[in-house]
């Protein structure tokens, strides 16, 4: 003999906390003031990252023309280096031969 389990089911009210039955939906002027408050904020979020970027971009300027002073310097070392080695093994053999 096997018994049988029958399921009860008990259907429960769902309970609304904080929320009442008659509550008015916000009017138009309500959404619009909202979007606007909304937007305003998202205009000054963008107005500040767009002059970050606009810092960040004159930052790399400045970096930029530093690097290209600090290599036109090293080419000029690295040219008169050269010059010096040259200059040397040009009077090298002639001191040699007196």
């Amino acid at each position: 003999m096997q018994k049988e389990h029958k399921k009860s089911f008990v259907v429960r009210k769902r309970s609304r906390i904080g929320h009442s039955p008659l509550t008015t939906a916000p009017t138009l002027e309500d959404r619009s003031d909202d979007r606007e408050v909304q937007n305003q904020a998202l205009q000054d979020q963008l107005s500040a990252l767009s002059d970050d970027l606009n810092d960040t971009r004159a930052g790399l300027a400045d970096v930029k023309r530093s690097a290209d002073g600090k290599m036109d310097a090293m080419i000029g070392y690295i040219i008169l280096i050269m010059v010096l080695v040259t200059l040397v093994v040009c009077v090298i053999p002639l001191v040699r031969k007196k």
